[in-house]
């Protein structure tokens, strides 16, 4: 492969701006839909049940288009025809969702869960395609420097988007006109995309393995039982009063127990998921591919679960109600959206030339420190301060994570192998919301003196999850990568 110019790597990232736009928009709308269809004592349990059954559905439909893309000898390429068709029907599906009742006071929890699913559906298959882009057509020398362009493009420029237009929307309760302006980005994105030259893939009589798309979709069954029954168990034993609200014994055991299911269903649900998935000879002959899954998967729930529980967070820690906490909600993602462009490129640079893994290691350990002193204090400038810790962690870890990823998969199953590490950042949000949701309802039940406890409580969890996830690295070990290519990794040898 020849190097490519700054405009073609711009061209292959440009529509995860447009999904990343989207997707941020409806994280700031969906709590507050949820919040006035079930009220605030039940919104992070009703949440959590959200996210768990529109990204487990996430995992199913990235993974088993990842696989036909794999496999597409369209004329269009392998990865267009996805991308146009994912985008199209996710449009078709906000036009519809616009003219409901969802944002004409007249919305019900079962409709919103209901249309949630059917994005999930058309988004996710084109984030199939565009997931094999970069795999496809980026040569081995610059994945490090186009993952640092994709991590600009769908983190940094969707928050300050946000910061500067959707958000102050969305703070005014201009729901709908907020989503419009994200779809917008969203089509015009789509398209710059859609002009990437992609030649037709010769598959040399390959047939598509069927065999495959059962076991990715007991794979996501596998992943979503661990999640229940774990669920379920932390539930059972939040529902059981206190006996004395002054003891705090019981709640700190309770606390723990909330942890180590999060924990457990981390690893238990990427390992026994990702042993189906792949099936037994690729799931044992790449071990640092598992570990990396289980590296994003950790850092994941613990990012990315703040950021979805922000607004909650900032109500109950600040004393902010109702749609009026997305002003500052915004303006803290954009400060961490700031941060992370100052980080990412430079990230992305340095990972082609001192190694992704050491870069991805140190974004945990910023993470957990950012996240203390977020927890610190009530002060919004000390929040802020924390969170731009988090940013520049978040930036090392797009620009370094993902270019290591690449690194350990081989480059005729790329898509399905990245779509299956759809598990991390899907897997993340259900795992974190699922159970974690129902914990912070019952510390601020129970604790209403402290504000904000639950939530409190909550990220000092995922704070913890962002040291695993550099823990978890140690047991990857990468190929060496020559300035020109990269050897195969072993993941092709048994494939």
């Amino acid at each position: 492969m020849k190097k490519l110019s700054w405009v073609s790597l711009l061209q292959i990232n440009a529509f995860f701006l447009g999904l990343n736009v989207l997707a941020a928009t409806n994280g700031f709308i969906l709590p507050l839909l949820v919040q006035q269809f079930v009220g605030s004592e039940k919104q992070g349990a009703y949440f959590g049940q959200l996210r768990l059954w529109t990204l487990m559905l996430s995992i199913i439909v990235q993974s088993t288009m990842g696989a036909f893309s794999d496999s597409s000898t369209l004329l269009w390429g392998r990865r267009r025809p996805f991308i146009f068709g994912g985008a199209l029907l996710t449009l078709a599906i906000f036009w519809l969702a616009g003219n409901s009742p969802l944002f004409h006071e007249g919305g019900t929890f079962g409709l919103l869960f209901l249309v949630v699913m059917l994005i999930q559906f058309s988004y996710n298959a084109a984030i199939a395609g565009q997931n094999g882009l970069i795999p496809d057509l980026v040569p081995p020398s610059q994945r490090g420097l186009a993952s640092g362009v994709k991590a600009l493009l769908e983190t940094t420029l969707p928050l300050l988007l946000i910061a500067g237009f959707t958000g102050a929307m969305i703070s005014r309760g201009e729901l709908w006109p907020a989503l419009r302006i994200a779809l917008l980005v969203f089509g015009i994105t789509a398209l710059f995309t859609l002009t990437v030259k992609e030649n037709r893939w010769q598959n040399n009589g390959r047939r598509f393995d069927w065999g495959q798309l059962i076991r990715l979709f007991l794979m996501a069954a596998c992943f979503t039982a661990i999640i229940l029954a774990l669920g379920e168990l932390m539930r059972f034993l939040l529902r059981r009063p206190l006996r004395n609200p002054q003891d705090l014994v019981q709640p700190f055991i309770l606390g723990l127990v909330g942890l180590v299911c999060i924990v457990a269903s981390l690893f238990a649900g990427t390992w026994f998921s990702l042993r189906i998935g792949l099936g037994k000879t690729a799931f044992q002959g790449n071990p640092s591919y598992r570990w990396w899954v289980i590296h994003r998967l950790a850092f994941l729930t613990g990012v990315f679960n703040m950021g979805v529980f922000a607004i909650y967070f900032i109500q109950s820690r600040l004393n902010i109600s109702g749609a009026a906490a997305a002003a500052p909600g915004t303006l803290f993602m954009a400060l961490l959206g700031i941060w992370i462009s100052i980080v990412t490129l430079p990230g992305g640079w340095l990972a082609d030339r001192i190694g992704r893994k050491p870069l991805a290691m140190a974004s945990g350990w910023l993470a957990a420190l950012g996240t203390l002193v977020l927890l610190s204090t009530t002060n919004m400038v000390v929040i802020f301060i924390g969170g731009g810790l988090l940013g520049f962690a978040a930036g090392l870890f797009f620009s370094s994570s993902w270019a290591l990823g690449t690194d350990l998969i081989a480059d005729a199953t790329a898509s399905k192998y990245l779509g299956i590490q759809n598990i991390a950042a899907a897997g993340a949000g259900a795992v974190g919301a699922y159970i974690g949701g129902p914990i912070a309802d019952f510390f601020s039940h129970n604790f209403p003196q402290v504000p904000g406890l639950g939530y409190v409580v909550l990220f000092g969890m995922f704070g913890f999850l962002c040291l695993l996830s550099s823990l978890a690295l140690t047991r990857v070990h990468t190929p060496t990568l020559s300035p020109a290519e990269s050897p195969k990794p072993a993941l092709e040898q048994v494939s």
